[in-house]
């Protein structure tokens, strides 16, 4: 099969494909004439139409903007109108029957990808190193952005070091010079001495509720990068000349900088306890990553319990050893977003803060437990003791 007919049929295709990418362009020039040919030449309306759509019928009004992504894949009945401002994603068949009447804003979408990355990419290899021809097939001409997600997930990959990071970007930017490269920062901010915005990412961003809030940040998250991108976050976030400089703190300015101030004694706090973790769990029999001699990236430690009672009892005494909400016990629930019913034990001063004590773990075999932060390594130290009960 042609990547067009895999296309056409609903299963996975390469939209770089040379003949997909040349319909593709035709049509987006296609477009660009339409959309700026004056409203009352019709004879150059309906010559640009009859060459960008698979069909039509007889009395079709279609008024600018108008967006596709091949235009031949659109098929139209008799006497039709489409609105200002419509976008057809045509990746697969979209047929209008007769007298049909399309409202300004409406958007007709047949496109769709894979939402679990092993699917688009391939899985990742065990030892954490990257698919260089799987990276390279995936980048096409009109790819915009690669985002790099540092720590593991829910994965049982290593965590990338910034080192390694440097190297995809390098890659990615040796196949395509413009490529925005953005890494998810979260959980390995101030483990290393550098951050990937120093190996060449683009932009980088995190939450103020993991390493970089130091326990006091109540909420909110963080951009930084290229002076470009980041006021572009900033429109997205406000509006357009708007942007930073302006916008709801909610009185927070002061544990924003006290945390970010304490976020690397904090942090190294976490590496303490997390070490102390692979330690004491290795020696009762279980399965940790990173074992406590090697080098971190973050703060997370994966402990691989094979079963579903053992998880569930270090949950609970996670919980326990929490400074609030101790008398709770953590039930595995279908959590919104997750494909598996998910366990967490999460005793913390501001909700949500994986930088406080916590740990969770999607039911699943092999029963892979993600434990990470709390304040103190003493509190963390008590909270072990607790699911070593």
């Amino acid at each position: 099969m042609t990547e067009r007919e895999k296309m056409l049929a609903g299963d996975l295709y390469d939209c770089g494909d040379p003949e997909l990418l040349e319909q593709w362009h035709k049509a987006k020039d296609l477009m660009r004439d339409y959309n700026h040919t004056d409203s009352a030449n019709l004879q150059e309306k309906e010559r640009i139409l009859n060459e960008l759509l698979g069909g039509r019928g007889t009395n079709l009004w279609i008024t600018a903007p108008f967006y596709v992504d091949y235009g031949n894949n659109i098929y139209f009945g008799n006497n039709c109108e489409v609105n200002m401002n419509c976008t057809f994603l045509d990746d697969n068949e979209i047929r209008i029957g007769n007298n049909a009447l399309i409202a300004p804003n409406v958007q007709i979408y047949t496109a769709f990808h894979p939402t679990n990355a092993a699917d688009r990419f391939g899985e990742s290899k065990e030892d954490g190193s990257f698919d260089w021809e799987g990276i390279r097939n995936a980048i096409h001409p009109n790819t915009k952005l690669a985002t790099i997600q540092r720590s593991k997930g829910y994965q049982t990959r290593p965590t990338l070091s910034v080192e390694q990071i440097g190297e995809l970007i390098a890659f990615l930017k040796s196949i395509k010079p413009d490529i925005i490269c953005m890494v998810d920062n979260c959980y390995g901010e101030f483990t290393e001495e550098i951050e990937p915005t120093q190996v060449g990412a683009d932009i980088i961003a995190g939450s103020l509720i993991k390493n970089p809030g130091g326990g006091l940040a109540p909420t909110g998250g963080y951009i930084a990068g290229r002076a470009d991108l980041v006021e572009n976050a900033s429109y997205k976030l406000t509006a357009p000349g708007i942007g930073g400089e302006c916008g709801c703190t909610m009185g927070q300015n002061r544990l924003l900088y006290q945390g970010l101030f304490l976020a690397p004694h904090v942090t190294m706090q976490a590496i303490k306890t997390a070490m102390f973790c692979a330690k004491v769990m290795e020696k009762l029999g279980y399965e940790v990553s990173p074992k406590a001699e090697e080098p971190r990236y973050d703060i997370i430690q994966t402990i691989a319990f094979g079963a579903p009672d053992p998880l569930r009892r270090f949950c609970e005494g996670i919980q326990a050893g929490a400074p609030v909400d101790s008398y709770v016990t953590p039930e595995p629930w279908a959590m919104p977003g997750y494909d598996d019913q998910v366990i967490m034990a999460a005793g913390a001063f501001v909700q949500g803060a994986s930088i406080e004590l916590s740990a969770d773990a999607p039911m699943r075999e092999p029963y892979v437990c993600y434990m990470q932060g709390g304040l103190t390594y003493g509190i963390r130290q008590a909270g072990h003791f607790a699911c070593c009960r």
